[in-house]
């Protein structure tokens, strides 16, 4: 039936969104090309009917993400949503170093 691209809000899990477009499109075979976590904002690739054979093909492409993140503060969640339980004094961080750390999350697996 078709592809919808849809820029999921945070607050929103994907599978929260596809039972949405299940239901308004009143259609039992929908998907997506992969999830979003709920704090997550960003596009969220839904396939309906047919186009869900596409899923495979879509989840093994390319992707580049965009990440806001506050440094030096740790969480008793490990994400904003959770009360501070660390916090050191902010210090200027070797570029490298960034660099490779940043570079570390393209080696990771879901």
């Amino acid at each position: 039936m078709g592809i919808l691209l849809i820029d999921k809000p945070s607050g929103i899990t994907s599978h929260k969104v596809v039972k949405i477009v299940r239901q308004k499109l009143n259609v039992k075979k929908v998907g997506h090309a992969g999830t979003l976590d709920p704090l997550a904002t960003g596009l969220l690739v839904v396939m309906i009917g047919k186009a869900t054979k596409l899923s495979n093909k879509l989840i093994s492409q390319f992707k580049t993400y965009e990440v806001e993140m506050k440094l030096f503060v740790e969480t008793d969640t490990g994400d904003v949503t959770g009360k501070i339980v660390k916090s050191e004094k902010a210090r200027i961080l070797k570029k490298k170093l960034v660099q490779e750390t940043i570079n570390s999350f393209n080696d990771y697996t879901y």
